[in-house]
Parts: structure tokens; C-alpha cells; sequence
């Protein structure tokens, strides 16, 4: 599954709502984070934002892959190429040709 945030914000051949692009393009970048982290950083004015991460993650496990969970952690399942990262490990490998593609 290909996440795309270089020039527009998507997975391709899913159609999902901005806060779930986000948060997985979130974990790509960032790794694993704490639920309550996850939660708080998304939601900071709901009244429940735990509530409201619970929901998002619902949506995401329905994509084979899409989230990697243990315990209060989530991170991004193995299935997920985020261009981001493409283009951040073809900087630091001194690639300029593969980050240009990007």
C-alpha cells in the first residue's frame, strides 16, 4: 500500500478521510507512539480522544496491513511505503537521482 504525502495527501486505491492519511503518514515518520500520545496530538479538544483514536483504528485494521499494534502502541504495519520516507532514506544514502523521483 503506497501512502502518498509528497504533493498531495492519499493511499492509493483507498479513499479515507484526511485525519487517517495523516495519522498513518504520523507513524511512518515518527514510529511507534503511545495510544495516549496518538489521541491527544489528533484530538486535543474532544471531549474523549481516546474514543476518537479507537474509531480511526477501527477503520485502518480494515486495511490488510495498515497498522502495526502491541499493547498502548501503534505504528504503521508493514505494509504501508510512505514516499516520505522513500525520499528521507534516498537523502541519507546520498541518492539524489531516487529522491529527485520522489
Amino acid at each position: 500500500m503506497n501512502l502518498r504525502t509528497l504533493g498531495e495527501l492519499s493511499v492509493e486505491g483507498v479513499t479515507f478521510r484526511r485525519e487517517k492519511v495523516l495519522l498513518l503518514a504520523f507513524l511512518c515518520l515518527e514510529g511507534p507512539q503511545p495510544r495516549r500520545r496518538l489521541a491527544d496530538l489528533f484530538w486535543p479538544d474532544e471531549a474523549n480522544p481516546m474514543n476518537s483514536l479507537a474509531q480511526l483504528l477501527v477503520h485502518l485494521r480494515g486495511l490488510n496491513g495498515a497498522l502495526g499494534e502491541d499493547g498502548p502502541r501503534v505504528a504503521a504495519g508493514p505494509q504501508v511505503r510512505c514516499d516520505a520516507t522513500d525520499l528521507s532514506g534516498a537523502v541519507r544514502l546520498g541518492r539524489p537521482q531516487d529522491a529527485a523521483d520522489l
